[in-house]
């Protein structure tokens, strides 16, 4: 079996060696091509084969993932014409007379892969999909995803199977995952990865083989350098020792085998270089120590002998040390092993840490868009409550002046049609002194409509000079005693900047008319390091820490995003029954230094 490893493509995978079998859950048809399309992708740029079942129905059809590869694969059409790839229709694949024929498609699959070897491909990789799957196959293909993934561990063939999450129940999931190395989930454009029963199965395994690892180590006697060594001389000096006593009791010994069985010894118990100490030493002893009549010259007869020893000898010396070797080799595996366990633990916890975030993200977001939407209607209801207001002052005031106007213009006009006399014009002459008070009436409605919609002050004479009049109008209007201290000058805001802004100061003071009950207001606006900053405080009775956050007032959250639109930012502080400060910090361009 090959080690090298493929690129997936897909970024929560990485790499993976041939005989990749898995399984992708997805949830809708661009979740499902954000996959397959790199997936193939980075099949083509590999040298393999390549075959695409599509289900070919309201899903996908074999056109529209032709079409969809063909925006990330330059040269398709070539791929196509080379045979480099095949997309295929899942029915045809899969289906003979309408019904799945599992022997059929693994015959199918064999040959493709034999056919792309010969042709010098790398391997194949194929992807197929159980859209069109129905209930009736469900075992069948079930059977059919076993055999799979028992036979292409050793070959060059790497598959990955696509689900639709819609048609998928609980024990379907679970019948997938039991059939395929690992699964990874696409919902909304986000990844997971799911534990398959084979993952808990290899962690079972690893946790056996780390206890059977650990049983051998311990059966395993760790002996020093010094003991294995020492063994050396003690066993040629005893060998030594029996030899000299034998001579001089018995008048006779076997010295060459009493020194083997030292050799043999020091091998065994210390390993191949304490047994080549003991040669030494043996070799030693016979030429300074031993009586000058023995040396290793010995009879015919006693030749045999002195070979089974010394193949004795090599036996037990190869067999230590091969004893040793596979000690040592298991240990290393199991601190692999332990690696490896270590790992899959921080792997685990990330994934959990990231599965967390991303359904806190989830939350906040499904928060936001309430709160957003929420928003929208307070103020398109709030649009609405406003053209009413207006069309109605229009209307009542508006118009009935100049109904006004029109009625005296034209009873006037019927007066002067005839002639006259003094009495008449001195009547015509209030009329008209009537009509310019009315006129005047009417264009002060009008200017006080048109402010309310936007002040003239804020395109005339700028920011602040329109902040000082609206703060006249509050303290007028509310009876609540302000402070206006705005130091600005010389900044440069766009329209848009500058009617935010304003929008947001009054929106300050309308809560502050409307809940802090405050009897004095502060505002304070000027250039700080490069930000505008905008300050309302009052010595109301305060917000509490919930109210601050402004998830439940929507003209809080309504000033926030008008700050962030324009690039600024809303902070509140506030303690209860001491009152409340706004402040509004924008990054200004071409501000006074």
């Amino acid at each position: 079996m090959a080690t090298e490893l493929r690129k997936t493509g897909i970024s929560v995978i990485g790499d993976m060696p041939w005989g990749t079998h898995f399984c992708h859950f997805y949830e809708t048809k661009q979740d499902l091509l954000d996959t397959l399309v790199p997936y193939f992708k980075a099949g083509l740029e590999s040298k393999e084969f390549c075959v695409w079942v599509v289900s070919d129905s309201d899903l996908i059809t074999v056109a529209e993932a032709k079409g969809a590869l063909a925006q990330a694969v330059p040269g398709l059409d070539r791929h196509l014409a080379a045979g480099n790839i095949e997309v295929l229709n899942g029915l045809d694949w899969y289906l003979e007379k309408n019904v799945f024929n599992l022997e059929k498609v693994m015959s199918a699959w064999d040959a493709k892969l034999k056919r792309a070897l010969d042709l010098g491909y790398e391997g194949m990789r194929v992807s197929g999909d159980a859209f069109w799957l129905r209930e009736k196959d469900w075992k069948d293909f079930c059977a059919y995803e076993k055999q799979l993934n028992d036979s292409i561990t050793d070959r060059h063939m790497n598959v990955l199977c696509t689900y639709p999450l819609t048609k998928s129940g609980a024990a379907e999931i679970l019948d997938v995952a039991q059939t395929h190395q690992f699964a990874i989930a696409r919902r909304q454009g986000e990844w997971e990865v799911i534990k398959s029963l084979e993952l808990i199965q290899a962690k079972a395994e690893i946790k056996r083989l780390n206890q059977a690892l650990q049983s051998i180590t311990d059966r395993t006697p760790q002996r020093s350098a010094i003991l294995r060594y020492g063994m050396a001389f003690l066993s040629v000096t005893a060998a030594l020792i029996i030899a000299m006593w034998m001579e001089s009791v018995l008048q006779s010994a076997p010295h060459v085998s009493l020194f083997l069985c030292a050799v043999m010894l020091s091998a065994w118990f210390g390993g191949v270089r304490p047994g080549l100490l003991s040669i030494a030493l043996s070799l030693f002893a016979f030429a300074y120590i031993l009586p000058p009549n023995y040396s290793f010259a010995v009879e015919t007869r006693e030749i045999p002998r002195l070979f089974i020893f010394a193949l004795s000898a090599l036996f037990v010396a190869l067999l230590s040390a091969t004893q040793r070797n596979k000690a040592e080799s298991l240990r290393h595996a199991r601190d692999v092993l332990d690696g490896t366990v270590q790992e899959l633990k921080r792997t685990n916890v990330a994934l959990q840490a990231e599965i967390t975030e991303r359904k806190h993200a989830e939350e906040t977001v499904n928060a936001t868009s309430e709160q957003l939407r929420a928003l929208s209607a307070s103020l398109q209801s709030a649009r609405e409550a406003e053209g009413s207001r207006i069309a109605r002052e229009i209307h009542d005031e508006l118009g009935s002046m100049l109904t006004t106007l029109k009625w005296d213009v034209e009873e006037i006009q019927k007066t002067l049609s005839t002639p006259v006399d003094h009495s008449q014009l001195v009547a015509v002459r209030e009329k008209l002194q009537g009509l310019i008070k009315l006129t005047d009436m009417s264009v002060s409605t009008l200017r006080r409509i048109a402010s309310e919609l936007r002040p003239s002050v804020l395109d005339d004479l700028g920011l602040a000079a329109a902040i000082e009049w609206q703060t006249q109008q509050f303290q007028a209007r509310a009876g609540i005693t302000c402070d206006c201290d705005c130091s600005l000058e010389n900044i440069e805001l766009s329209t848009e900047q500058s009617t935010a802004v304003f929008r947001i100061f009054q929106e300050a003071l309308t809560n502050v008319l409307r809940h802090a009950r405050a009897t004095r207001v502060d505002i304070k606006i000027n250039e700080e390091n490069g930000y505008l900053v905008l300050s309302v405080s009052d010595n109301g009775i305060g917000m509490k820490d919930g109210e601050i956050s402004g998830t439940e007032s929507l003209g809080l959250l309504g000033m926030r995003e008008r700050a962030h639109l324009i690039g600024g930012e809303i902070s509140i502080t506030s303690v209860e029954g001491q009152g409340t400060v706004i402040n509004l910090r924008l990054p200004i361009a071409g501000a006074a230094r």
